[in-house]
């Protein structure tokens, strides 16, 4: 039995989608460690931090979950959008955080380097749940689906929205 291209397309996106889940979970256990050591932390910065982190984290998952129960929506899939946006303003690296609990000294060290290295990881979490969602969430035919990623935000879209509201521009 032969496969039509729109089929072998379809596949294609699916093992991608599973391939995102699974980066999105290893990155998750990788954050692990440090959550679980800094979220009962003594030190009243990193563990609001860690939480944020929590709290953020959650709060994808629920709109992507939103996302999914929507698919009777052709246009919900565009609210992954949205998602994108988070990402970008939670980045703790990207947003100053860091930077200001590092002079203040609010963190150690070594607290600092694993919030930036945990922040990267939050980061790709979301970048893989959001890419994840975007294949398997996209409704109708294959020209709709292919509507549907098209006129979703790319990088460069997120980027400049950021800069526009930042004032930077």
């Amino acid at each position: 039995m032969l496969m039509m291209s729109e089929q072998i397309e379809e596949l294609f996106l699916l093992r991608t989608a599973c391939r995102d889940i699974v980066e999105a979970i290893k990155d998750t256990k990788h954050l692990h460690k440090n959550m679980s050591k800094y979220i009962i932390s003594d030190n009243e910065y990193i563990r609001a931090e860690y939480n944020r982190i929590r709290v953020y984290l959650g709060s994808v998952l629920r709109q992507i979950s939103v996302v999914q129960n929507s698919a009777d929506n052709p246009i919900a899939i565009l609210s992954l959008d949205s998602i994108k946006l988070d990402m970008e303003e939670n980045d703790s690296t990207a947003n100053g955080m860091l930077e200001e609990l590092i002079h203040k000294d609010r963190i150690s060290p070594q607290m600092a380097t694993s919030l930036m290295n945990d922040s990267a990881y939050v980061r790709d979490v979301t970048k893989n749940l959001i890419q994840m969602g975007e294949i398997l969430f996209a409704t109708g035919d294959q020209t709709m689906k292919e509507a549907e990623r098209a006129i979703s935000l790319d990088k460069d879209e997120v980027d400049n929205i950021m800069q526009t509201e930042d004032g930077r521009i």
